[in-house]
């Protein structure tokens, strides 16, 4: 995860940006409509505050996930929206009126459209339950900007020491799991998986214990993460004394329906264990063993739904079966000879090798800079005026600067957390190991080396190591972008570095000017104007250079993700490809390539997932995708890049098509019960 120690000005910012709610009213007399119209002046200074996100299919996920939870909520009168903030902090949280944001590191760290919606539904529930109104106080609105209100942020105390005395606004203990109890409810009724909210609880437990010195004083006021979920498995969607068999079964395979195949195959392998005769779930279960590679468990499978279902099931069970051993035995290209990949595979590791010990020293010399200006920043946090204690009058030259000092804040922002994000995730070669994306591309390597040193080759390797020479290109471009962030990130350091000294000097300045009645006048605006624009161009350029640097990271996370698909073996056999297809459709409505299209343009698994994506994303359809890189000369990756689309939503996207068959279920769903619940007489669902 990310650091952000440039929240210390953020937050300085904050302070002068958003003091509107000095006194707020009293919880008790404030109207719903009160409530609103003060969260939508909130917003207007947290808006200021961060860059929002205007991915197109980021939204469009995060919208249809968050207005189909709506359909379901109390509060008719509330005006629901939810905003992408460009922060890589796992984070999200609301300031009630219905106001609800999400930052860009929650998207990256979810693993499933469940996840997302319980962590919407959670701050959906502080809305519901007048949360945030009750603990309107004048320091509200800087707390929250640290997450205070959010499912989890543990990065909370690193910057406390800027609030003196115990300013932060915390959200009770009882408060957080009455969230969780109303978000657990609406994520059930409108048809989520609420299993996901102990997942994503799961996930955040490994978080604390990967930083439990910094969230110590936070978990003090906020529940843990073992206290949250022994309170969740209480309630009656978990509670395994309450939850039907019936209810389980429709849970299991709608996480099938989303393609989660590796979490609905333990659902479904556990339901069984119950009833052991039960065709539906022996068909499903089936089904889903396809996409994991299990060929032999599938084919029992579908031979015991074809032996104990009705007419309808006996027939849907043999048509698969059939369709599977027709598959089997047939491998959808001839590998290359294993001396030849050999060969390629060894230059390309040596390649890599030499690439990580090059980039380590550039990466700890951007390290070290980074730790001054952590510093530096700090000084200059210290140094923002309070130039006014309310929000200046509309069209005002005080109006004007103050936006100028928060674009300044967003720059600044920007520069230092996408740089810190580069320059920590490419990763070092120290003490013959590697570390972050390095190390990926590493094990990429091996995975590949394993696959195809069996001899001889079974069908599902033969299908990963004919794939091979493209997936060593697609790494060794990858470690090209990774060269590239890593040049890019030192120059964002550098002309952020300038940029704190002109934006100091603005600020010392600032703290001399003498106000009359809360304004500037036109000679105090005529002798700022040089330093403020010195200082915004400075700092827009450094946030500029960091974004080139974010985006190369992003299209090398990429590129491995893409990869990784395609080492998963899906062209063996085709209806094993079938089940990628059905996860594309499922979250894009434009068709994907099928079988015979990937192999005529000898495409990947990986790179038909990334067309798709793409083609979402830029309105259009992979067969344009692919055809554009054809005749440029990119790889599919490349055209996104071309097209200036966000790198961070291609990787977020090639990574829930990844976990859709690579997650742990003993880990996702610890300490949720699926065999004692009763057995009552079912209804099967259709």
């Amino acid at each position: 995860m990310r650091l952000f120690w440039s929240r210390a000005f953020r937050l300085a910012l904050a302070a002068m940006l958003l003091w509107s709610r000095f006194s707020p009213p009293a919880a008790s007399a404030e109207s719903t409509a009160t409530e609103v119209s003060h969260a939508k002046e909130d917003d207007k200074g947290i808006t200021q505050t961060y860059d929002v996100v205007s991915d197109p299919l980021l939204n469009a996920w995060v919208d249809g996930i968050a207005h189909q939870l709506w359909t379901q909520v109390g509060r008719r009168d509330v005006p629901y929206r939810i905003t992408i903030l460009d922060d890589g902090t796992i984070n999200s949280f609301t300031i009630g009126g219905g106001y609800i944001y999400v930052d860009t590191g929650l998207l990256d760290f979810v693993q499933s459209d469940d996840e997302l919606a319980s962590v919407i539904g959670h701050e959906t529930g502080h809305n519901e339950r007048r949360h945030t109104v009750t603990f309107q106080t004048k320091q509200t609105i800087a707390s929250l900007l640290f997450g205070v209100a959010a499912i989890f942020s543990p990065a909370l105390f690193e910057f406390g020491q800027i609030l003196e005395g115990g300013t932060l606004a915390k959200i009770q203990r009882g408060q957080e799991l009455q969230a969780d109890q109303y978000g657990l409810a609406l994520m059930t009724r409108t048809g989520y998986d609420p299993d996901a909210m102990v997942s994503m609880m799961n996930h955040l437990g490994m978080l604390e214990n990967e930083h439990q010195d910094t969230i110590d004083r936070y978990l003090a006021d906020h529940p843990g993460v073992p206290d949250r979920i022994a309170h969740l498995v209480g309630y009656p969607a978990l509670d395994p004394t309450k939850r039907t068999a019936n209810a389980v079964l429709t849970q299991a395979l709608h996480d099938e329906q989303e393609d989660r195949y590796s979490i609905a195959a333990l659902k479904l392998r556990n339901f069984l264990m119950k009833h052991p005769d039960d065709a539906i779930a022996q068909l499903h279960l089936a089904r889903v063993e396809i996409a994991l590679g299990q060929l032999g468990k599938s084919a029992q499978m579908f031979s015991l739904a074809a032996e104990n279902g009705d007419a309808a099931t006996k027939s849907a069970a043999l048509a698969d079966l059939s369709r599977l051993q027709a598959d089997e035995g047939r491998s959808s290209s001839s590998p290359p000879p294993y001396g030849s990949l050999g060969t390629n595979l060894s230059e390309v590791r040596t390649e890599h090798l030499r690439i990580a010990t090059d980039l380590s020293p550039r990466v700890q010399t951007g390290l070290d800079r980074l730790s001054i200006i952590k510093q530096h920043l700090q000084n200059v946090a210290d140094e923002v005026p309070e130039i006014n204690r309310s929000p200046a009058r509309p069209g005002t030259r005080m109006e004007t600067l103050q936006k100028s000092l928060a674009a300044m804040g967003r720059s600044i922002d920007s520069a230092m957390n996408k740089s810190e994000e580069v320059v920590q995730g490419v990763g070092q070669f120290k003490s013959e190991r590697m570390s972050g994306l390095l190390e990926d591309n590493q094990e990429i390597f091996r995975t590949i080396e394993e696959q195809s040193s069996v001899n001889p080759l079974p069908p599902h390797a033969q299908a990963v190591v004919a794939n091979a020479p493209r997936v060593i290109d697609d790494l060794r471009t990858a470690d090209a972008d990774l060269t590239r962030s890593v040049d890019s990130g030192l120059s964002a350091i550098d002309i952020l570095d300038a940029g704190l000294n002109d934006f100091e000097a603005l600020l010392k300045q600032l703290r001399r000017v003498p106000l009359a009645g809360g304004d500037l006048s036109p000679e105090q605006v005529r002798t700022l104007e040089p330093r403020v624009r010195k200082a915004g161009d400075s700092l827009a350029r450094a946030a500029s250079v960091a974004a080139r640097a974010e985006q190369s990271f992003n299209l090398a996370r990429s590129r491995q993700l893409q990869s990784r698909i395609t080492l998963l073996g899906l062209t063996y056999p085709q209806e094993r490809f079938q089940t990628l297809t059905d996860a594309l459709k499922e979250r894009f409505s434009t068709p994907p390539l099928d079988f015979a299209a990937m192999n005529r343009a000898m495409l990947t698994p990986g790179e038909v997932a990334a067309a798709s994506i793409i083609a979402a994303d830029l309105n259009t359809t992979p067969q344009a995708i692919l055809s554009e890189a054809k005749a440029n000369g990119k790889t599919i990756v490349d055209v996104a890049d071309a097209h200036g689309m966000n790198a961070l939503s291609l990787e977020i996207f090639l990574g829930l098509i990844y976990l859709n068959y690579t997650d742990d279920p003993q880990k996702e769903l610890l300490g949720i019960s699926y065999v004692t619940f009763p057995s009552p007489q079912m209804r099967r669902p259709s």
